[in-house]
């Protein structure tokens, strides 16, 4: 029994003193203290670096209104920047240019065609059908009346005019006789057309510098 208790002894004092000469040889302790440090130290890098993460905004209803009419202020600001370079542009405007269309001579009136001419004077001519007479002169027209007991029109022209009376009979049912007389001293023409029927028969109309006479009673 003492022998037994002498070679237990002998190995505890054995393994204390390779203990004592090996004081760095890993153990499982060591290790499982090892990983729990190098763990903390993880958790707390991760702590440290979780205010640095982006976080994304969320917005309240008030804040988006005030966004919106930020926005609007902003952009009637540019809207407003932006028409008054263009008023800017614009406030010398150059005059349109108006072009006067001269009226085609090629192009007549079928009506006017079909009907009879007579070339009076130099200045003056008349065409004329059953229901119309048209007398055409680059003259104006100063005075217009009827006789209407003698079934006559009269119109007077101004212009300075000396020439013999022209008279002239005309194939028409409602236009009878022309006559174109000088009053060069009173400085106008005068144009007599005798009618078939009284001179309230007829209606007298000035088109683009034309005088037509027509006839009411057809």
């Amino acid at each position: 029994m003492k022998t037994l208790f002498l070679f237990t002894l002998t190995l505890v004092l054995a393994f204390n003193l390779n203990a004592r000469e090996n004081p760095f040889e890993a153990t499982n302790a060591y290790e499982e203290e090892a990983a729990r440090i190098i763990e903390q130290k993880v958790k707390e890098a991760i702590e440290k670096l979780k205010p640095a993460l982006k976080v994304e905004k969320t917005y309240t209803k008030k804040e988006v209104k005030k966004l919106i009419k930020k926005a609007q202020v902003q952009s009637e600001s540019k809207v407003k920047k932006l028409v008054k370079r263009e008023l800017e542009k614009t406030k010398i405007v150059e005059p349109k240019q108006v072009v006067f269309v001269k009226p085609r001579t090629d192009i007549l009136d079928e009506e006017l065609v079909m009907m009879k001419t007579k070339v009076l004077l130099d200045f003056i001519k008349v065409q004329y059908n059953d229901e119309k007479i048209v007398l055409h002169t680059k003259d104006r027209v100063s005075k217009k009346f009827a006789l209407e007991k003698e079934n006559k029109l009269i119109i007077d022209y101004k212009a300075r005019k000396n020439f013999y009376t022209k008279r002239d009979t005309l194939d028409s049912s409602n236009f009878k006789k022309i006559a174109v007389g000088s009053h060069k001293k009173e400085n106008f023409y005068r144009v007599v057309i005798q009618l078939e029927n009284k001179p309230s028969m007829y209606k007298v109309i000035y088109t683009d510098g034309l005088i037509n006479i027509l006839s009411l009673s057809n």
